[in-house]
């Protein structure tokens, strides 16, 4: 099926406009586009001659080299580790083949025997998880290293896609959700990319890996010039974004 990673990526250099960095069976071609007057790299789909259709759950792209930390960074790279429900999607291989599968967060639980998830408060009984807010460990958040421009490919371009449901405000400096609507509703109709966490059996506990970008949603697609793909950073990430912004 077509669930699952986009094809294998080629380098680009610093500044390139219109590479491949994934391609899917389709042909589909993500590329990651620098604006010379913004001065900053988006995350998009590069010109069609054709209609392309990927299924919901294909993992497009990774996120960035990096770790995790206690502190949230104020870079616009930092990614909250947070799981709601035991029925969010995470990436976990089970059979340790470097074939991470799309499962619920109970499936990854009992694929790997696990009782716990880092930072998180798992209740199997009562059918819940939520973040600890008593957690002080290095699992709160994802964060990445510096970009190394000369390798921008299909493992790392993850971290120059943008939440299309955010604008700025002029003249403050400040954010607001586009055209005043509710975030959650927002973030859904504008974005097709969602943060999957990949997780990986540590010591009996599941931590994250590395965040998964995974279309949120089948999409065909069929642009006759590049388009961004936008990702939802949750309402949660915003709020800490403005908290620092605010100190």
């Amino acid at each position: 099926d077509r669930v699952g990673w986009a094809k294998d990526d080629e380098d680009i250099p610093q500044g390139a406009v219109g590479t491949v960095v994934a391609l899917g069976d389709d042909g589909v071609r993500a590329t990651v586009a620098f604006d010379g007057d913004v001065g900053a790299y988006n995350l998009k789909v590069g010109e069609l001659t054709e209609v392309v259709t990927l299924l919901a759950g294909t993992a497009l792209c990774g996120y960035a080299e990096g770790g995790t930390s206690s502190e949230f960074r104020d870079d616009g790279k930092t990614i909250i580790f947070s799981l709601e429900s035991l029925g969010d999607s995470v990436w976990f291989d089970a059979a340790d083949e470097d074939l991470p599968k799309l499962l619920t967060v109970t499936e990854a639980l009992q694929a790997s025997g696990a009782q716990h998830v880092a930072g998180h408060l798992v209740d199997l009984g009562g059918g819940s998880i939520k973040p600890d807010p008593l957690y002080e460990g290095e699992c709160r958040y994802i964060v990445a290293d510096a970009a190394d421009d000369d390798r921008i490919g299909v493992y790392n371009c993850g971290q120059f896609a943008n939440d299309l449901a955010i604008v700025p405000v002029d003249g403050d400096g400040g954010l607001a959700v586009r055209e005043g609507g509710a975030y959650a509703d927002v973030a859904d109709e504008v974005n097709l990319l969602a943060i999957k966490h990949q997780l990986k059996l540590d010591d009996g506990v599941l931590s994250p890996l590395a965040p998964r970008f995974t279309l949120r949603r089948s999409v065909s697609f069929a642009n006759e010039a590049p388009m961004e793909l936008g990702v939802a950073y949750g309402e949660q990430f915003w709020r800490e974004a403005l908290r620092l912004g605010a100190e």
